[in-house]
């Protein structure tokens, strides 16, 4: 088959919708932020086309995050080119561009994020020159299930806004190497990040617990306490307050093994029984 790239544009939010309608059950996040990454300046948002048909056969998103970082996500294949190796070269295609970004100066590292049990995109990044920089488990509450209920109902909710150089002394980030990740997205926590976080208004205050509330779609955060009063009730606040439909999650590291038996005991669950499941890597 004959296929070219191009660059996606809003005309194409249709033909994106339908191939994502059966991607993760029908919870591709794509459709709802499509048109952003469109709007995109400093990435390039783009499909590889079966010329034949002119259609949509794959796309793929080439972001630039905080301290030049370049970002590679949103791959995905349409249902009837699956099996063709597509994903390949698609993924050989963003790497001659990130490399055309690095010449130019304008990125000076390569990242990515997928999850443990996507074997098919591990296997594409470490075979690319991808190691894993860090790892971190998924939690989140099934508040569907009897075992996990709400715990809190009534809410303060303010503000708080750290100074830069309080920002930057957060143990939270100190344990995490100075990486602030949120919803897939991995950046190197600097001025560029702090100035980022708070014309998002990101930094909440609830019921005095603080935290970061930043994510692209699913309802992400950020527990700067890393305790579980501080999960339990920003998850039980988002699970009632935010409308996106999607529960509420938020990552934990092994460094604090009585948080995860208190996670666990409050009827918490994981993507992954329990394993680190959450991989950062970086091009090498």
């Amino acid at each position: 088959m004959d296929y070219e790239f191009r660059l996606l544009t809003h005309y194409d939010y249709e033909e994106v919708k339908e191939m994502c309608k059966d991607i993760w059950d029908g919870t591709d996040y794509m459709p709802l932020v499509f048109h952003n990454w469109v709007d995109d300046e400093k990435g390039e948002f783009f499909c590889i086309i079966d010329k034949a048909k002119n259609k949509i056969a794959g796309i793929s998103k080439f972001s630039i995050l905080p301290e030049q970082m370049g970002w590679l996500e949103g791959l995905r294949v349409h249902e009837e080119y699956r099996g063709q190796k597509l994903a390949r070269r698609i993924q050989e295609y963003m790497s001659e561009l990130a490399n055309k970004y690095l010449e130019e100066g304008k990125i000076n590292k390569l990242g990515a994020c997928t999850h443990l049990n996507n074997v098919a995109s591990r296997k594409m990044l470490e075979s690319s020159g991808f190691e894993i920089e860090q790892q971190h488990m998924i939690v989140m509450k099934p508040y569907e299930e009897n075992n996990a209920v709400i715990t809190t109902k009534s809410f303060v909710v303010t503000r708080w806004k750290p100074t830069l150089e309080e920002f930057m002394n957060l143990d939270y980030f100190k344990s995490r190497d100075m990486v602030f990740h949120c919803d897939f997205t991995f950046m190197d926590v600097s001025e560029e990040l702090y100035d980022i976080l708070i014309k998002k208004d990101a930094f909440w205050e609830i019921n005095g617990k603080k935290g970061i509330i930043y994510y692209k779609v699913e309802t992400c955060f950020v527990a700067v306490d890393e305790d579980i009063d501080t999960i339990e009730i920003f998850s039980d606040y988002l699970y009632q307050k935010n409308k996106t439909g999607f529960t509420p999650y938020t990552t934990v590291n092994l460094k604090k093994p009585q948080l995860l038996e208190n996670l666990k005991a409050n009827g918490y669950i994981t993507w992954s029984d329990w394993q680190m499941d959450y991989f950062y890597y970086l091009k090498k």
